[in-house]
């Protein structure tokens, strides 16, 4: 008798731990902490990219789009130090989620926008602030300059 009442008890435990944990996942448990989304960098076409950052197709003087400054990562699937600068690139947009736009652009597949910026070595990242022509870093750096890069350059005339 004593072993029937231990299972079915050990069951009961079981059964409430694991639907507690299937409602958590189908968003379904009381929570007071509403979750989050973690910003990343966003994947622009060109058609995107002209809607979001500058129309690349018109003629005339650079003119940004955004209402918040933004980096642009231009790189390619086969590039491996555009692969080893990707997760630094999730961390600054997780990190400055909400002051500045994270985006990146493959070269393979948008040519023009590439060829708008005349990027020719890649990985090629341009910091483009509300006003004002945009500053590159091309090749693969420390995170500290990229941040260094978003402070001074990006965010210093954004504060005041």
């Amino acid at each position: 008798m004593k072993r029937i009442i231990t299972v079915v008890a050990l069951a009961f435990v079981f059964l409430s731990c694991n639907n507690t944990n299937k409602n958590a996942a189908n968003g379904t448990a009381a929570s007071t902490d509403p979750v989050k989304e973690i910003a990343k960098p966003e994947h622009l076409d060109e058609p995107t990219f002209s809607k979001k950052v500058c129309d690349f197709t018109s003629a005339g003087a650079f003119k940004y789009l955004g209402d918040k400054p933004c980096i642009v990562d231009f790189y390619a699937d086969w590039c491996k130090p555009c692969k080893r600068l990707g997760p630094t690139m999730e961390e600054l947009a997780a990190e400055y989620q909400g002051k500045i736009y994270i985006y990146k652009v493959n070269v393979d597949e948008n040519p023009n926008v590439s060829r708008y910026f005349a990027v020719d070595g890649i990985p090629a990242v341009f910091f483009i602030p509300m006003s004002g022509n945009p500053q590159t870093l091309v090749g693969l750096y420390p995170k500290e300059d990229y941040v260094k890069q978003i402070n001074e350059f990006l965010l210093k005339g954004a504060t005041k």
